[in-house]
C-alpha cells in the first residue's frame, strides 16, 4: 500500500514515525523531488516564454525587444506561481508581493548570467572553433546551464526559503 503513496506522502509518513522531524535522508528525498519539480517547471515556463514571444512578434507584430520583455515578465510570474504552489509548496509562504519581487530579481540575475556566459564563451570560441554554429551551440548550452544554476540557488535559498526574517 505504501508504494501507491506520492513521495511527499511517504515523506510525511516517515516524518511522523520519527517524532515529527524528518531525518536527513528524508530531507534529501524531498530536496530531490523539489529539484525535479523545479526542472519540470523550468521546461514548461520555457515553452510558455518562447510561445508568447513568437505570438507577440509574429501575430501581434510587436517590436522584438518589447515582445521579449513582455514574454519574460509573464514567464517570471508563471514560474513564481507554479514554484510557489507546487515545487516549494511544503515551505513556509512569504508575503506574495515580496516573494514575487525576489523571484523577478533572481530571474534577472539568472538571465544576466545566461547572456554573459553566452557572450563570453562565444567570444573565446570564435577564435578557436571554425564552425560558428558549434560555437553558438556551446555558448548557448553553457549560458542556459549558468542561468539554471543561478536560478536554482536563488529560488532555493532566497525566494522560497523557510526563513521568515528575510
Amino acid at each position: 500500500m505504501s508504494s501507491r503513496l506520492s513521495p511527499l506522502q511517504r515523506f510525511d509518513n516517515a516524518a511522523q514515525h520519527h517524532g515529527g522531524r524528518p531525518q536527513s535522508s528524508l530531507r534529501l528525498s524531498c530536496s530531490r523531488l523539489e529539484k525535479i519539480r523545479f526542472l519540470l517547471v523550468g521546461a514548461g515556463v520555457f515553452v510558455v516564454d518562447f510561445s508568447l514571444f513568437l505570438i507577440l512578434t509574429n501575430l501581434l507584430e510587436l517590436q522584438f525587444m518589447l515582445a521579449r520583455s513582455i514574454a519574460f515578465l509573464i514567464a517570471v510570474v508563471v514560474s513564481w506561481l507554479v514554484n510557489r504552489n507546487w515545487t516549494f509548496s511544503r515551505r513556509l509562504a512569504q508575503p506574495k508581493l515580496k516573494q514575487l519581487t525576489k523571484s523577478l530579481s533572481v530571474a534577472i540575475a539568472a538571465a544576466s548570467m545566461n547572456l554573459l556566459t553566452f557572450y563570453a564563451v562565444n567570444t573565446v570560441l570564435f577564435e578557436w572553433v571554425a564552425n560558428l554554429i558549434v560555437a553558438n551551440f556551446i555558448g548557448f548550452a553553457l549560458g542556459v546551464l549558468a542561468g539554471l544554476i543561478v536560478n536554482w540557488l536563488g529560488a532555493n535559498y532566497w525566494t522560497f526559503n523557510n526563513i521568515e526574517s528575510q
